[in-house]
C-alpha cells in the first residue's frame, strides 16, 4: 500500500497540491494568531535605509515569494532534465517544508534572496559545456551581486558558485572577467545614486556588515529551528548518499547540475555550522537543495526502502510541524 502510495505521489501533482494548502493554512493560522507567536511589523536595512513592512505585507510578499519559488524550481527541473519522470514531489515538499517553517516570519531578506538565487542558478545552469557563455555569466553574476547587497552575507557564497561553474564546464578567463563584472554592475548602479543623493558614505556599510560575525551560540535558536534542522539533515544526509549509486541512470547534464548543487548544500551548511544566527537566511536555500536530492532517491530507490523511507518522512513531518504542541508538553 506504501509502495503504490509513493508511486502515486511521485507521478501525480497530488504532492503540489497538498504542500500548498499546508503551506497556505500552516503560515494562515500563524498570521491570524491562531498557532505559534504572533506575528511583529519588521525593518529589512538597504545600503543603510530600513524600511518597516507591516505584517500583513510582509506575509503577502513572503506568500508570493515562496510560489514564485515553486514555480523557479519546478522550471529548473524540468529544463535540465533532473529526472527520468515528470514529477511534483520536489516543489511540493519544498512549499511543505517551508509551511512548516514559520520561524521564517517575518520577512527576512533570505526569502527575498532565495528567489533571485534561484533565478541566477537558472541562468548560469543554462551555460552547461558553453565557454563564452559571457551574456549569461554577466546575467546571472549581476543577481549574484545584488543579492549581496540586500544580505551581504550571501557574499560567503560566491566562491562556491565559481567553483560550480568550473563543474558546470564554462568558467574560462572570459567567463570569469565575465562575472567579475556582472557582480559589480549592482554596485556600481548603487555607487552612482548614493552619489547623486550625497550619501556615499552609506555605500560601505554592506562590506562593514559582512565583516561582523555573530558568536556560535547554539542555544540561541529556538526549538522549532532545531527541529526543522534536523528534519533537514534526516532528509538530506541519506538521499545524497544514495545518490552516487544512482548517478549512472542520469543524464551527464542532470548529473552535473546535482554535483553543483551538492557543492552548494554542503557550503550553505557549513556556514550555518559557523553562523547558527544566520538559519534563517539560509534555511530556504537547503530545503530547495533537499527536496531535488529527496525527490531524485523515492524515484530510483522504488523498492521497500523508498517506501519506508516515505513513511517515515510522513511521521517526521507531523512531528515537525506539530512542535509547539509536543514542546509546550515537554516544558510543562
Amino acid at each position: 500500500m506504501i509502495k503504490g502510495l509513493l508511486e502515486r505521489a511521485l507521478r501525480s501533482n497530488i504532492t503540489l497540491i497538498i504542500g500548498i494548502l499546508l503551506f497556505l493554512i500552516l503560515w494562515g493560522s500563524v498570521l491570524l494568531s491562531i498557532y505559534g507567536d504572533p506575528v511583529t511589523p519588521v525593518s529589512l536595512g538597504f545600503f543603510g535605509y530600513a524600511f518597516t513592512l507591516s505584517s500583513g505585507l510582509q506575509a503577502t510578499i513572503s506568500i508570493l515569494l515562496f510560489l514564485l519559488d515553486v514555480y523557479l524550481l519546478y522550471r529548473t527541473i524540468s529544463e535540465f532534465g533532473f529526472y527520468n519522470i515528470r514529477t511534483f514531489f520536489a516543489p511540493g515538499l519544498f512549499i511543505a517544508l517551508i509551511g512548516g517553517s514559520w520561524f521564517l516570519i517575518p520577512l527576512h531578506s533570505g526569502n527575498i534572496c532565495l528567489s533571485i538565487m534561484m533565478l541566477a542558478i537558472y541562468v548560469l545552469l543554462t551555460t552547461y559545456q558553453m565557454h563564452h557563455a559571457i551574456t549569461e555569466y554577466v546575467m546571472g553574476y549581476a543577481l549574484l551581486g545584488f543579492i549581496t547587497i540586500l544580505s551581504p552575507k550571501w557574499m560567503l557564497l560566491i566562491p562556491v558558485f565559481i567553483i560550480g561553474c568550473g563543474l558546470i564546464q564554462s568558467l574560462t578567463p572570459r567567463t570569469f572577467m565575465a562575472a567579475v563584472i556582472g557582480l559589480i554592475i549592482p554596485y556600481w548602479i548603487s555607487g552612482g545614486i548614493l552619489f547623486l543623493l550625497d550619501e556615499m558614505d552609506h555605500f560601505a556599510i554592506p562590506f562593514l556588515q559582512l565583516a561582523e560575525f555573530c558568536p556560535i551560540r547554539y542555544g540561541a535558536l529556538s526549538p522549532h529551528q532545531i527541529t526543522a534542522l534536523i528534519l533537514l539533515l534526516f532528509l538530506a544526509i541519506p538521499s545524497m548518499f544514495h545518490y552516487p549509486g544512482s548517478s549512472f541512470s542520469i543524464r551527464e547534464k542532470a548529473r552535473v547540475c546535482y554535483n553543483f548543487l551538492f557543492t552548494l548544500f554542503v557550503s550553505t551548511l557549513v556556514l550555518i555550522l559557523l553562523q547558527p544566527c544566520l538559519v534563517n537566511e539560509f534555511y530556504p536555500l537547503l530545503t530547495a537543495v533537499t527536496s531535488i536530492f529527496v525527490t531524485q532517491m523515492l524515484i530510483s530507490a522504488r523498492g521497500r526502502f523508498g517506501s519506508i523511507y516515505f513513511l517515515i518522512v510522513l511521521l517526521l513531518y507531523l512531528l515537525y510541524i506539530t512542535e509547539p504542541i509536543w514542546a509546550a508538553y515537554l516544558i510543562s
